[in-house]
């Protein structure tokens, strides 16, 4: 939660430094000089435009995961095996799949970051209902 505010205020941040700069160059310089100074999660590189481009590669970068993940899981889940035949590649894939959706649910206030965690979430039901399934299946 603290990690979602922070996002948040350098946000505010970006904002305020970006509009001072329309006006005047030095006076947006002189306000990231002050944010900088005051704390460390403000530095000049961080509230840039440089600092939102970054954070849309890494939404580019969580897309591709969780793309990559659905593949695996999917092949795992349409195959006529059994998931329980290749349990560890598939439980490896599952948890793979958690690790990503609980490292990056702190920015899931982001529309980008939210709906692709909104897929991995349904991609984790699936994979939770197959394996439920066939846990079933081999305690009958």
């Amino acid at each position: 939660m603290a990690e979602n505010g922070e996002e948040k205020l350098l946000a505010v941040a970006r904002h305020i430094a970006k509009t001072l700069g329309q006006t005047n160059n030095n006076m947006a310089d002189d306000i990231l000089q002050i944010f900088s100074n005051f704390d460390g999660r403000f530095s000049k590189e961080k509230l840039s435009d440089e600092g939102v481009r970054n954070d849309t590669v890494r939404c580019a970068a969580l897309e591709q995961t969780v793309n990559s993940l659905d593949r695996q899981i999917s092949d795992h889940l349409s195959s006529e095996n059994s998931v329980c035949c290749n349990s560890t590649a598939f439980l490896s894939t599952v948890d793979e799949l958690v690790s990503t959706i609980e490292d990056w649910s702190p920015l899931s206030d982001d529309k980008v970051v939210g709906a692709c965690l909104q897929r991995a979430d349904d991609i984790l039901q699936q994979a939770m209902f197959r394996a439920e399934e066939e846990f079933r299946s081999l305690m009958e």
